[in-house]
């Protein structure tokens, strides 16, 4: 055992220690060597200042001692009385053991660091610790690296007012149970347990925290830790959580269900990098009137779906947004509009890498002092709207926010003044994309914007088609002169109807040449391109040159052998019905004139040579005839034919089936003629044999 000696008059520090392997500050009745008086002092109670007490635990330290200061058993002495309060008694003591149960620390008002950069010690006993009077709990165990677990059952803190550091870096503590603590007058909690990385449990529930400020880094690099709940958290006079989960990358649920934020002023990187976070129960019921920072809060949180934020209440003093939804690369919504933000100046990164983020209404927002908004939106790839606010902010960067968006179309800048902006790589995308910006009139960086090399072309190709080309102009030709409008986008016309479109197709039409000189251009067929959207389909599609041959085609179908079938002689007058393959005979005809805009008129005649038989070579008198029906024309002029019979009587006459005047043909004509029959009189002379002739289907390109 190794003594420790004192001048009992003045109650000093007298020599302070001896060898031995094991310190054990006594306590009792001890007969203790006063070296200055030549003998033997009782001591009734001892008294050590913390200043000696760090010696002996110095000491104690460096020689791997043991350092224990045990409970009374026997006796009326009071257990070691540390006289003073802010020496950090055990600060950087090396030892693995500190057995302190019989520590008497009532009149300690500050702990301090008292156990900080303890980094061996691995047990530590502190059943009868008496914090009644503490008010200072900040960096207490910071640093205890060795230690796996510790009972503070015994601790009770009703007047402390700080806890920041108090376990920060005890990066093998396992649990922790805080249950025991009185908090109402803690305002501070900064970092409480940050590094705590191997902490896989923590008992807060009991806590009353109603003067609590700060609980910045509270939780930082916890990276163990899977869930944790606060819902027992009252919080009125809190103003900053910064940092609060950082680096908790398995953290996927936090609870804080009792948060009252109404004076928060600062979030930024509140729950940076928790990868795993999949909710944040109690979210839905916070308000940030008094809101300043938001940077970072929700960065890399590439685990979250939803966030329930429709409700929260922004007051008009947000000013930074940096990297707010940085990567959250799951996100599917984000109910923004409701938000009153009136002051934001930073939005750099603000929702980088959304890339599962389809819309972005911010319509409410007032930006006119938004000043930084680069890389605002890069590489949400499926953002298909955005909707900006009211003012007209004068920005200085907004270089690289529209990079990726390769399904954004559509965006409305008409509202910015970026005439001192930098606007590098503003659209940038991989391939080439159709995009429409609308902007000012007095808009010239935008208007003078080089889309092309960022991959941006016009909305909707117009080719020549195949039977044309262009004759000065280069291809490909868009269906606007530029990316940029003047238009409003909200329900913006992307058909032949849309004068922005109207006025330039007719200024490609004249630069529009054929192929061959029989061909005319007749006006724009529109296809739908690729897309999920009608507006991504609209974008993507295109306006092609429709090309006519300028001649008269007969597309006509004419039978190629009626029969009229075997029968016996007579000599009365009889009508045989005309049949080919076994079906009723039919045709059809079928003429396009595309002659100039109305046509040049046509005529269509019939007309048959003389039956005669095969072997024989007599001939057969007969009337070979045909019904007209179903005549109709495209254009609905006039033709001339229809619902009459027409009889081929002689040889070698020409009926007229149909006619055209000129300027009266133009478009399709179609008629079907059936009901073929062949009609001998009985008169007529006949021989056994088989009688033919042929028809002949004449047509004019004149009437």
């Amino acid at each position: 055992m190794v003594l420790v000696a004192f001048d009992p008059n003045k109650n000093s520090d007298g020599t302070a220690v001896s060898g031995g392997k094991n310190v054990i500050l006594p306590y009792g009745d001890y007969t203790i060597n006063n070296r200055t008086r030549g003998r033997n002092e009782w001591i009734k109670q001892v008294k050590i200042s913390s200043t000696l007490l760090k010696s002996v635990a110095g000491w104690a330290g460096s020689n791997r001692a043991a350092l224990t200061i045990p409970a009374k058993t026997t006796g009326s002495a009071l257990n070691t009385v540390i006289t003073d309060s802010y020496n950090r008694p055990f600060q950087n003591y090396a030892g693995n053991t500190l057995n302190l149960s019989g520590l008497d620390t009532s009149n300690m008002t500050s702990m301090d660091s008292m156990f900080s950069g303890c980094s061996n010690l691995t047990s530590i006993t502190l059943s009868n610790f008496n914090t009644k009077q503490v008010t200072n709990m900040s960096h207490m165990f910071e640093g205890c690296r060795s230690l796996t677990s510790i009972n503070l059952d015994s601790l009770s803190a009703p007047l402390v007012t700080t806890m920041d550091s108090m376990f920060k870096g005890c990066s093998n503590l396992k649990s922790i149970n805080l249950n025991s603590f009185g908090t109402s007058n803690v305002k501070s909690m900064s970092a409480m347990f940050s590094g705590c990385s191997s902490l896989t449990s923590i008992k807060l529930d009991n806590l009353n925290t109603p003067n609590l400020e700060n609980v910045s880094f509270m939780f930082e690099n916890c990276s163990s830790l899977t869930s944790i709940n606060l819902d027992n958290f009252n919080t009125p006079k809190l103003e900053t959580m910064s940092y609060m989960f950082e680096d908790c990358d398995k953290l996927f649920s936090i609870s804080l269900k009792n948060f009252n934020t109404s004076r928060v002023e600062s979030v930024d990187h509140m729950f940076y990098h928790c990868d795993s976070l999949t909710e944040i129960i109690g979210s839905d019921k916070w308000t940030f009137p008094n809101l300043k920072n938001m940077d970072y809060m929700f960065c890399w949180c590439s685990s979250l779906e939803k966030i329930n934020i429709s409700n929260w209440q922004i007051g008009s003093n947000l000013d930074s947004m940096r990297n707010t939804f940085y990567a959250c690369n799951k996100l599917q919504e984000l109910a923004l509009s409701s938000w009153k933000v009136d002051n934001i100046r930073f939005m750099s990164s603000t929702f980088n890498k959304c890339s599962s983020l389809k819309e972005i209404d911010l319509s409410k927002w007032d930006l006119a002092n938004l000043s930084i908004m680069s890389w605002a939106f890069t590489d949400c790839s499926n953002l298909e709207s955005i909707k900006f606010g009211s003012g007209t902010p004068q920005l200085s960067t907004i270089s690289n926010a529209f990079e990726g968006c390769t399904k954004l179309h559509l965006l409305d800048l008409s509202t910015f003044d970026l005439s001192q902006a930098n606007v590098s790589n503003l659209f940038t995308v991989n391939v080439a994309t159709p995009f429409l910006v609308k902007i000012s009139e007095n808009s010239e960086c935008l208007k003078n914007y080089n889309y092309l090399n960022d991959n941006r072309i016009p909305p909707i190709v117009v080719k020549s088609g195949e039977n044309g080309h262009f004759g000065t102009l280069a291809t490909p030709q868009y269906a606007f002169e530029s990316c940029y409008t003047y238009q409003s986008l909200d329900s913006i016309d992307l058909t032949e109807n849309n004068p922005e479109i109207q006025n330039h197709l007719k200024e490609l039409e004249q630069d529009l040449q054929a192929n061959t000189s029989n061909y005319k251009f007749t006006g724009w067929k529109f296809e739908e391109g690729e897309g999920v959207t009608e507006i991504e389909k609209r974008m993507n599609g295109s306006f092609t040159a429709q090309w006519k041959d300028d001649v008269l085609t007969d597309h006509s179908t004419y039978p190629k052998e009626i029969t009229f079938g075997n029968h016996d002689i007579t000599y009365d007058d009889v009508s045989y019905k005309g049949e080919e393959n076994g079906q009723d005979a039919t045709a059809k005809i079928d003429l396009t004139d595309t002659r100039g805009t109305s046509g040049n008129g046509f005529s269509l005649k019939v007309s048959r040579t003389k039956w005669q038989g095969k072997k024989t070579g007599a001939e057969l008198v007969g009337t070979l005839s045909f019904e007209e029906k179903n005549l109709v024309n495209s254009n609905n002029f006039p033709i001339h034919g229809g619902d009459k019979t027409i009889e081929l009587k002689k040889e070698n006459e020409e009926i007229e089936v149909l006619s055209a005047d000129k300027n009266q043909s133009g478009g399709q004509t179609t008629m079907t003629l059936d009901n073929f029959q062949l009609m001998v009189p009985g008169t007529s002379k006949k021989v056994q044999d088989q009688f033919d002739c042929t028809v002949t289907w004449t047509l004019s390109d004149t009437p």
